[in-house]
């Protein structure tokens, strides 16, 4: 019984984990900034999953913050430097 030393899939272990790496760069840190712009609807849904983190110390949170403070989803206090 050499069945657990037959190649059935074709593939090599430096394979799989040059495939592990890629995945793993793409979907980076949970709270990285992302890579491309936002639409209103991710911003809002990032902002619902992030919604523990404060703005300032979350790039995923901030960039959804800023999305939708430009597409006049939130207003921003006045009294404030943003």
């Amino acid at each position: 019984m050499n069945w657990w030393r037959k190649d059935t899939a074709g593939q090599t272990v430096d394979d799989i984990q040059e495939r592990l790496a890629r995945e793993h760069q793409t979907v980076g840190w949970a709270h990285q900034a992302p890579a491309e712009p936002l639409t209103t609807s991710h911003a809002h849904r990032i902002m619902q999953q992030h919604r523990d983190c404060p703005v300032q110390d979350c790039p995923r949170k901030s960039a959804a913050w800023y999305t939708l403070v430009r597409a006049g989803k939130i207003k921003p206090d006045s009294g404030r430097n943003y």
